[in-house]
């Protein structure tokens, strides 16, 4: 018999829902606030589990996973929610994120390439990705 494990458990309760102020920890409510953003949460027995965060429909400004549920599929399902979502309004959509280097491959993942090297500012190390997503690629 096989057990399901916590990767599974996670998949079967997960919900993706728009973002609301009280999902948010302070350091991004004034962006889910804002109207030029979309803000998406993955709920995960009713507690947010992840959250990807949309400029202008166009720059990913974040995308978090909780530690403990990492790996188990929830950036991938927020990110094709998004993109479903994108692509209901435009024929072709380019999306950019300026990723951390830990989160390249998960964007890799997702399709984006690199677009420049990596940039060193502020003291925060990144890499400039993009990707062009078309409604006949989904």
């Amino acid at each position: 018999m096989r057990r399901s494990s916590p990767a599974s458990a996670a998949i079967e309760s997960l919900t993706i829902r728009p973002a609301t102020e009280s999902d948010a920890p302070e350091a991004i409510l004034e962006h889910i606030a804002n109207p030029r953003c979309r803000y998406l949460v993955a709920v995960v027995e009713g507690k947010v589990a992840g959250v990807l965060g949309i400029r202008d429909g166009r720059r990913v400004l974040h995308l978090f996973v909780a530690e403990s549920l990492q790996r188990r599929g929830i950036a991938s399902t927020l990110w094709d929610r998004a993109r479903t979502e994108l692509l209901a309004a435009a024929d072709a959509v380019e999306r950019v994120v300026n990723s951390s280097i830990y989160a390249v491959p998960v964007y890799e993942r997702f399709g984006f390439e690199a677009s420049g090297p990596r940039v060193v500012a502020g003291g925060v190390s990144y890499v400039p990705m993009q990707l062009t997503i078309r409604r006949d690629d989904c």
